[in-house]
Protein backbone atom coordinates (compact mmCIF):
# COMPACT_ATOMS: atom_id res chain seq x y z
CA UNK A 1 0.00 0.00 0.00
CA UNK A 2 1.54 3.04 -1.18
CA UNK A 3 1.52 6.12 1.20
CA UNK A 4 -0.98 8.77 -0.16
CA UNK A 5 -3.56 6.08 0.18
CA UNK A 6 -2.67 4.92 4.16
CA UNK A 7 -3.24 9.28 3.87
CA UNK A 8 -6.22 9.08 2.20
CA UNK A 9 -7.64 6.39 4.88
CA UNK A 10 -6.02 8.13 8.05
CA UNK A 11 -7.81 11.32 7.24
CA UNK A 12 -11.24 9.43 6.01
CA UNK A 13 -10.86 8.11 9.79
CA UNK A 14 -10.37 11.26 11.15
CA UNK A 15 -13.18 12.94 9.65
CA UNK A 16 -15.37 10.19 10.53
CA UNK A 17 -14.34 10.74 14.23
CA UNK A 18 -14.71 14.40 14.17
CA UNK A 19 -18.73 13.66 13.41
CA UNK A 20 -19.01 11.54 16.36
CA UNK A 21 -16.94 14.25 18.66
CA UNK A 22 -19.72 16.88 17.47
CA UNK A 23 -22.78 14.35 18.39
CA UNK A 24 -20.90 13.52 21.54
CA UNK A 25 -21.13 17.62 22.58
CA UNK A 26 -24.52 17.67 21.10
CA UNK A 27 -25.25 15.24 24.08
CA UNK A 28 -23.20 16.27 26.88
CA UNK A 29 -24.98 20.15 26.23
CA UNK A 30 -28.25 18.26 26.91
CA UNK A 31 -26.93 16.16 29.95
CA UNK A 32 -25.77 19.27 31.68
CA UNK A 33 -29.25 21.22 30.59
CA UNK A 34 -31.10 18.14 32.59
CA UNK A 35 -28.79 18.13 35.62
CA UNK A 36 -28.68 22.01 35.79
CA UNK A 37 -32.94 21.74 35.43
CA UNK A 38 -33.09 19.30 38.17
CA UNK A 39 -31.22 21.27 40.46
CA UNK A 40 -32.80 24.46 39.98
CA UNK A 41 -35.99 22.31 40.67
CA UNK A 42 -34.86 21.47 43.94
CA UNK A 43 -33.71 24.92 44.76
CA UNK A 44 -37.18 26.76 43.37
CA UNK A 45 -40.11 23.72 43.53
CA UNK A 46 -42.94 24.59 41.70
CA UNK A 47 -45.93 22.15 40.90
CA UNK A 48 -46.69 23.41 37.97
CA UNK A 49 -46.18 20.26 35.67
CA UNK A 50 -47.70 18.04 38.69
CA UNK A 51 -50.46 15.54 37.38
CA UNK A 52 -50.18 12.16 35.67
CA UNK A 53 -50.91 12.86 32.11
CA UNK A 54 -47.49 14.84 32.06
CA UNK A 55 -45.90 11.55 32.82
CA UNK A 56 -47.90 9.84 30.32
CA UNK A 57 -47.05 12.42 28.08
CA UNK A 58 -43.55 12.28 29.02
CA UNK A 59 -43.27 8.88 28.38
CA UNK A 60 -44.59 8.95 24.80
CA UNK A 61 -41.81 11.66 24.32
CA UNK A 62 -39.64 9.46 25.31
CA UNK A 63 -40.62 6.21 23.19
CA UNK A 64 -40.84 8.81 20.24
CA UNK A 65 -37.38 10.00 20.60
CA UNK A 66 -35.56 6.63 21.55
CA UNK A 67 -37.29 5.44 18.28
CA UNK A 68 -36.22 8.54 15.90
CA UNK A 69 -32.42 8.19 17.52
CA UNK A 70 -32.46 4.55 16.74
CA UNK A 71 -33.76 4.64 13.68
CA UNK A 72 -31.46 7.49 12.40
CA UNK A 73 -28.39 5.62 13.70
CA UNK A 74 -29.65 2.23 12.19
CA UNK A 75 -29.97 4.13 8.66
CA UNK A 76 -26.27 5.78 9.23
CA UNK A 77 -24.46 2.57 9.81
CA UNK A 78 -26.62 0.73 6.82
CA UNK A 79 -25.33 3.63 4.23
CA UNK A 80 -21.68 3.31 5.77
CA UNK A 81 -22.14 -0.52 4.90
CA UNK A 82 -22.84 0.47 1.70
CA UNK A 83 -22.20 3.66 0.57
CA UNK A 84 -23.87 4.94 -2.08
CA UNK A 85 -22.15 6.05 -5.69
CA UNK A 86 -23.17 9.32 -4.96
CA UNK A 87 -23.87 11.02 -1.83
CA UNK A 88 -27.44 11.03 -0.77
CA UNK A 89 -28.99 12.46 2.75
CA UNK A 90 -32.73 11.09 1.53
CA UNK A 91 -32.60 7.92 3.65
CA UNK A 92 -34.67 6.78 6.55
CA UNK A 93 -35.39 9.79 9.11
CA UNK A 94 -33.23 11.76 7.11
CA UNK A 95 -35.91 12.41 4.48
CA UNK A 96 -37.60 14.54 6.84
CA UNK A 97 -35.18 16.29 9.02
CA UNK A 98 -31.97 17.36 8.53
CA UNK A 99 -31.06 16.08 12.15
CA UNK A 100 -33.11 13.40 13.52
CA UNK A 101 -30.44 12.47 16.09
CA UNK A 102 -30.48 15.65 17.41
CA UNK A 103 -34.29 15.64 17.28
CA UNK A 104 -34.70 12.70 18.92
CA UNK A 105 -32.86 13.82 22.04
CA UNK A 106 -34.81 17.26 22.07
CA UNK A 107 -38.16 15.07 22.40
CA UNK A 108 -36.62 12.35 24.90
CA UNK A 109 -35.32 15.00 27.15
CA UNK A 110 -39.06 16.46 27.20
CA UNK A 111 -40.15 13.91 28.00
CA UNK A 112 -37.59 13.07 30.86
CA UNK A 113 -38.82 16.68 31.87
CA UNK A 114 -42.23 15.96 31.69
CA UNK A 115 -42.10 12.55 33.92
CA UNK A 116 -40.23 14.20 37.08
CA UNK A 117 -42.27 17.31 36.79
CA UNK A 118 -39.53 19.48 36.01
CA UNK A 119 -39.89 22.65 34.79
CA UNK A 120 -36.40 24.38 34.74
CA UNK A 121 -35.34 21.01 32.81
CA UNK A 122 -37.30 22.26 30.33
CA UNK A 123 -36.25 26.18 30.59
CA UNK A 124 -32.93 24.63 30.30
CA UNK A 125 -33.76 22.27 27.36
CA UNK A 126 -34.98 25.03 25.23
CA UNK A 127 -31.71 27.21 26.18
CA UNK A 128 -29.77 24.13 25.47
CA UNK A 129 -31.06 23.82 21.72
CA UNK A 130 -30.52 27.27 20.78
CA UNK A 131 -26.74 26.89 21.90
CA UNK A 132 -26.42 23.72 20.31
CA UNK A 133 -28.00 24.74 16.44
CA UNK A 134 -25.84 28.09 16.52
CA UNK A 135 -22.35 25.91 17.40
CA UNK A 136 -22.46 22.31 17.75
CA UNK A 137 -24.60 21.50 14.75
CA UNK A 138 -23.32 24.73 12.62
CA UNK A 139 -19.84 22.74 13.00
CA UNK A 140 -21.44 19.71 11.63
CA UNK A 141 -23.20 21.34 8.40
CA UNK A 142 -19.67 23.15 7.82
CA UNK A 143 -17.76 19.83 7.56
CA UNK A 144 -21.06 18.02 5.67
CA UNK A 145 -20.62 21.14 3.16
CA UNK A 146 -16.75 20.09 3.01
CA UNK A 147 -17.63 17.08 2.17
CA UNK A 148 -20.43 16.63 0.17
CA UNK A 149 -20.31 19.89 -1.48
CA UNK A 150 -23.37 21.02 -3.40
CA UNK A 151 -25.22 17.59 -2.63
CA UNK A 152 -25.29 18.82 0.89
CA UNK A 153 -26.66 22.53 -0.31
CA UNK A 154 -29.28 20.67 -2.04
CA UNK A 155 -30.47 18.85 0.68
CA UNK A 156 -30.03 21.64 3.44
CA UNK A 157 -32.20 23.35 0.53
CA UNK A 158 -35.18 20.79 0.53
CA UNK A 159 -34.92 19.15 4.17
CA UNK A 160 -35.61 21.47 7.24
CA UNK A 161 -35.13 20.77 11.20
CA UNK A 162 -38.31 19.86 12.26
CA UNK A 163 -37.58 21.54 15.79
Amino acid sequence: MDNNTENEKNMALERKGIMHYILFGDYVVFFVSFILGVIFDLIFPSNILSNTHAEYLGLAFIILGTILIYWAQLTSARLAKNPPSKPTFTKGPYKFIRNPTHTGVVVMMFGFALIIHSLFSIVFLIIADVYARRTILKKQDKILLERYGENFEDYKKKVKDLI
